[in-house]
């Protein structure tokens, strides 16, 4: 990529505030010409938005496919741990192994409606923003108070079977 080097023209700051004059000839803008299009930024035209159709790459198709696929197996590696938890006989057990399967649901219902919402995006041509910080924070609040209260359940019934043990001595 190769840029013009056109020598800077002072400019008041008055004239730079003014949003509807054509823009300077000579002014070279290095961070705007490989998006904005040379025509909008030549001194016949303003500042005013125009409407140019959007190609999508492919690589948003596929990478709002992959980011889905990763929601899901996140949900299914949730799913198994609540099934692996399931399987212990323990009343206390059971409440954080039906924690793991809601929240393995929770997960997978985003994940659906993420990818759902950046398709309708992509299919309108909405240049974006794609990206989502809330659900790996998500993720976060719902899975480490389980983890915690099955540690917390573990500890507990690790203590139970220690005083058994003691009381037999």
């Amino acid at each position: 990529m190769s840029f013009k080097t056109i020598e800077p023209i002072e400019m008041s700051s008055d004239a730079v505030t003014k949003s509807n004059e054509a823009l300077p000839e000579n002014v070279s803008y290095p961070l705007t010409e490989n998006i904005i299009p040379k025509y909008y930024l030549s001194k016949s035209h303003t500042r005013k938005p125009i409407a140019i159709p959007m190609r999508v790459e492919p690589k948003v198709w596929f990478s709002n496919e992959r980011t889905f696929l990763a929601w899901c197996s996140t949900a299914v590696l949730l799913a198994s741990l609540a099934i692996t938890i399931l399987s212990n006989k323990s009343p206390l057990a059971k409440i954080t192994g039906s924690l793991f399967s809601i929240s393995s649901i929770v997960v997978m219902l985003y994940g659906l409606m993420m990818y759902e919402i950046r398709l309708n995006m992509i299919h309108r041509g909405i240049p974006g923003p794609y990206h989502n910080p809330l659900g790996p924070i998500m993720l976060i609040i719902l899975t480490v108070p389980i983890i915690v209260l099955n540690l917390y359940y573990a500890f507990v019934r690790i203590r139970i079977i220690e005083e058994k043990i003691a009381k037999r001595l």
